[in-house]
């Protein structure tokens, strides 16, 4: 049986290659930007509380009204490439619809997660380092450097961050994984049988009764042939 190559695992092109890793560059950055965000409320929640004592430790490190206006404008990111994807996504089961499945070839989850977490992990960690380090510049003016998350300020930064990347990574995986079996499914073509299939015909009742008078005319024709042609005919 004829195997289908597969490419590693990272996005696999469908358009101009510097098209391709524009866009790849972009929904990595829109995931980095999200699950910083994520992180970063988790982070605070998790060693402050929720209420009033979120608010205040988020006013204590300097999160003003500009920490709010990156908030909405990083969910609305999200919402947006949720939706790209979702439709994306919507479009390929449509067009796989009675295409071939073959088990050869098929994408690897584990292989899309690890491709997605190895890059998004350091990069919200470093991130969320730096910027620490500059709100607390701006609120204490002290530098903590890599005690931003490593040290007493923030002591479960490194786990949550962690965590957070690695749901992502898996959520990200899955859509990937799904693009990558479905487009494989539509290259296969259709599936055995399927241009074989022929619709019952339903024929009209009228002409059931031209069909059964076909016969009777050739008959006659039969009959009539090697008469001699009526008297008044006759010469």
């Amino acid at each position: 049986m004829d195997t289908v190559p597969y490419d590693r695992p990272d996005m696999i092109l469908t358009m101009a290659p510097a098209r391709a890793r524009w866009g790849a560059r972009i929904r990595l950055a829109t995931l980095v930007a999200v699950a910083l965000l994520l992180a970063h409320t988790a982070i605070y929640a998790a060693e402050d509380g929720l209420g009033a004592a979120y608010a205040a430790a988020m006013s204590r490190d300097g999160h003003g009204t500009w920490w709010v206006v990156v908030a909405m404008v990083i969910g609305l990111l999200g919402l947006a490439a949720g939706a790209l994807s979702a439709a994306r996504l919507a479009r390929l089961e449509i067009r796989a619809i009675g295409r071939r499945r073959r088990r050869t070839g098929d994408p690897h989850l584990g292989h899309e997660a690890i491709a997605i977490a190895r890059r998004l992990v350091p990069i919200v960690l470093v991130l969320f380092a730096i910027q620490e380090n500059l709100e607390q510049l701006a609120a204490h003016g002290r530098f903590l450097g890599v005690e931003a998350i490593v040290g007493p300020a923030h002591p479960l930064a490194v786990p949550v961050l962690v965590a957070v990347c690695l749901a992502l990574s898996a959520a990200g995986a899955l859509v990937r994984w799904r693009i990558a079996t479905l487009r494989r499914r539509i290259a296969n073509g259709p599936a055995r049988g399927a241009d074989r299939r022929i619709r019952p015909l339903r024929i009209d009742p009228r002409w059931r009764t031209i069909g059964s008078l076909a016969p009777l005319g050739r008959m006659l024709v039969r009959l009539d042939a090697g008469r001699s042609p009526p008297s008044l005919l006759q010469p």
